[in-house]
């Protein structure tokens, strides 16, 4: 079989924190008759001028002659031998053919993706219930509930990879371009910039968490940074739009039960998973309070943090549950489908408003949350500190999010 031209490069690569170290990391690069394959890391890590691409040598190293020892004989010896093996087999040779044999006994390195499901796998385990030496229950570290947005990030992240034909991409092939990339992506999508933000943050404790379990050599975004989300304005039913809403009659079965569940979650300021636990089991979470009346003591799904509503001094809330005769007896609906009702239940509701006073379109089920604290505020006129317990939060750091005090709130206070 005739001999086929054949070179062996070695290369520096920097990631933006080797960059700042003025280190890099030397990769190997064979050349078969026009056809290019990267062989890959040496994972041989040297000052950037100690590296001669010239000579392909390392030099004024504490140890350069054992690193070059490395280059010659782990690598460059390792191909001429498969090269010559092939050419006595009278087998084709190609550069991928060599690259195949010479990786066969290497363990390949994770792709970015298959560490991305490592993370994931690990974030599980923190939301199961397991026992102690005692055999005693300990609580999850995280809910289930913030497992879910984590997947939602996996699979985006998954979708550009594919649209970019990336899938296999290593932590040893992108840089902060990568990322860069990726935000504008995600705000092509479109994604507003909050949500394009904790895609991002998420991406970034990603690979914090390959580089510290050793998955990976260096953090490729060790040196993004990620901007601060934008906190929107919230949308909510003011007090004209929320009197309203509890006192119309919707059209349909479906409708009213939807609407009257949204009514809950405005008048306990619940999330949903919250709302509906209380619901499916109040004898657990409904129970006397120090005043001898009625409250929820409920520890929120998303934080274990003990959120506590005071139900009898909302007059409404009593009004529902006695329309459905109990808690356990009021209809719940997957969140989806709530979500997709309330649109329903806007439009038609709508109908009886005029403009500048018509109930926002998007409506669902978290806007219920932001009501409660619009009405807390602006409304009753009460203070931040008697809100948290209710909301079942330790401070307010993100409470606007929710919402905040405006002029209405000034008034209240004046009066």
């Amino acid at each position: 079989m005739k001999k086929k031209r054949m070179e062996i490069l070695f290369y520096r690569r920097q990631t933006p924190a080797q960059r700042q170290k003025n280190t890099c990391t030397i990769y190997c690069r064979l050349t078969i008759d026009g056809q290019r394959v990267q062989i890959g890391s040496t994972n041989i890590k040297v000052k950037w001028d100690n590296f001669d691409p010239a000579t392909q040598q390392i030099f004024e190293d504490y140890n350069s002659a054992e690193l070059n020892f490395i280059l010659e004989h782990e690598f460059k010896s390792k191909i001429y031998t498969i090269y010559n093996n092939l050419l006595l087999k009278k087998e084709p040779i190609t550069a991928r053919k060599i690259h195949e044999l010479f990786n066969q006994n290497i363990k390949d390195p994770f792709s970015l993706i298959q560490i991305f499901d490592k993370f994931l796998e690990e974030f599980e385990k923190r939301t199961v219930i397991v026992s102690n030496k005692k055999n005693e229950k300990v609580i999850p570290q995280r809910s289930e509930s913030t497992l879910r947005p984590l997947k939602v990030c996996r699979n985006k992240l998954l979708n550009y990879l594919i649209s970019t034909n990336q899938v296999p991409v290593t932590t040893d092939d992108i840089d902060e371009r990568f990322f860069t990339k990726y935000e504008s992506f995600l705000y092509a999508v479109p994604h507003k910039q909050p949500t394009v933000v904790k895609h991002l943050r998420t991406l970034r404790q990603v690979t914090k968490y390959a580089k510290k379990e050793k998955l990976i050599d260096e953090d490729p975004f060790a040196q993004v940074q990620v901007e601060p989300e934008e906190i929107q304005d919230p949308k909510y039913l003011n007090q004209e739009q929320l009197l309203f809403w509890l006192n119309f009659d919707f059209s349909g079965k479906m409708a009213q039960e939807v609407a009257d569940f949204f009514s809950l979650c405005c008048l306990t300021g619940f999330h949903y998973v919250d709302l509906v636990q209380v619901v499916q089991n109040p004898k657990e979470y409904l129970r006397q309070g120090l005043d001898g009346k009625i409250w929820i003591y409920k520890p929120r799904q998303k934080t274990k943090i003990m959120a506590k509503v005071p139900v009898t001094y909302f007059n409404t809330i009593e009004k529902i549950v006695e329309k459905y005769g109990g808690w356990d007896k009021i209809p719940v609906r997957q969140n989806h489908i709530m979500n997709a009702w309330l649109k329903i239940c806007v439009a038609e509701i709508n109908m009886h408003l005029p403009d500048g006073k018509k109930i926002y379109e998007k409506l669902s089920v978290k806007h219920g949350r932001c009501t409660f604290t619009d009405t807390w505020y602006n409304v009753l006129g009460k203070e931040t500190a008697a809100l948290l317990p209710i909301l079942g939060r330790k401070t307010s750091w993100g409470l606007d999010r929710y919402g905040k005090a405006d002029e209405r709130a000034v008034i209240k206070a004046l009066e």
